[in-house]
């Protein structure tokens, strides 16, 4: 996530997103960390973008107009001057209690309980304080345009059940509005949850890559061919038999291989070693069980364009 802080704040003079160089002023940068949570970002400071997204709308007549708030110090003024009588009569200390209220703000502060499902949301499971949370900021993507989120491991704390419902609910949003959102993860369940949506990156010490499957496709498709007809230079053979490879091909191996294996794709996404067996052992680390040699060659490919380790 640091990579995209330094980039947005123009720290990275190489960072750039699609090719695009981001300038510092063109975005107002929320950070969701793997930790955050509702509770502990909603808070009654005045510059608190939940507070102001989730208030300002409904209270800024009342913000105009001191006539709550008049009307409460009056009464508060009648009790001050009672208690403070009261006090005159038992200490000879210059000492008196005043209670007054500055805004309608101080009163929703100290006033306000947030309960889900007749429990306070704190004494809830954690995963509905993260959803809230999420869900919010969605909401500020839509009313200020110019706002990124950067959401750090958005598994954390999240089941697959509730990333699954955030990351359609962003899909549809995002038919209708631009939406800017980053997403980092570690899981292989949110690689599937995003492949068929999103543009996926995977972060290396070389910077972000990507992957075009077409290539890599047509790449395993010869090179197993290649196994049979060997009596030239592979590079020869590709160049000579490319054409051969047509879209029927290649939507058969997304169909056979691709969308039923996005699992085992996605840990070669979130994983620096990623092992490739031909049968079942017991090992240390992550694997990916094959099924014929075009799947190796795949893999193989994928994990070279990936710069990971098989």
């Amino acid at each position: 996530m640091e990579l995209f802080e330094d980039g947005f704040d123009e720290k990275d003079k190489n960072f750039s997103v699609d090719g695009i160089k981001p300038c510092k002023n063109d975005y107002n940068i929320i950070k969701i960390n793997e930790k955050s949570i509702f509770s502990d970002e909603f808070k009654f400071t005045r510059n608190n973008e939940l507070r102001k997204l989730i208030y300002d709308q409904f209270i800024e007549e009342y913000k105009e107009s001191n006539e709550i708030i008049d009307n409460l110090n009056e009464q508060l003024m009648v009790i001050n001057n009672n208690v403070n009588d009261y006090l005159k009569n038992i200490t000879k200390l210059d000492i008196s209690f005043k209670t007054k209220i500055d805004n309608i703000e101080a009163i929703i502060d100290k006033n306000t309980s947030i309960v889900f499902e007749e429990k306070p949301i704190e004494k809830n499971a954690i995963s509905i304080n993260k959803t809230l949370l999420l869900d919010l900021y969605l909401e500020k993507l839509i009313s200020e345009n110019e706002n990124i989120i950067l959401i750090d491991n958005i598994e954390n704390f999240l089941t697959n059940e509730q990333i699954y419902l955030f990351l359609n609910k962003l899909k549809e949003k995002n038919k209708n509005y631009s939406m800017k959102v980053i997403i980092t993860t570690s899981s292989n369940n949110v690689f599937k949850a995003c492949f068929h949506c999103f543009k996926i990156y995977k972060l290396t010490n070389e910077g972000l890559k990507n992957v075009n499957y077409e290539e890599t496709i047509t790449y395993a498709l010869l090179r197993n061919e290649y196994l049979i007809n060997n009596d030239e230079t592979f590079e020869e053979f590709y160049q000579k038999n490319l054409s051969l490879i047509d879209e029927n091909d290649l939507n058969n191996y997304r169909l056979k291989h691709i969308y039923k294996n996005l699992l085992n794709i996605g840990l070669l996404y979130t994983n620096k070693k990623v092992n490739l067996l031909t049968e079942y052992k017991q090992i240390n680390g992550e694997y990916i069980l094959l099924n014929n040699s075009v799947e190796y060659f795949f893999y193989k490919k994928l994990a070279t364009d990936l710069t990971i380790d098989i």
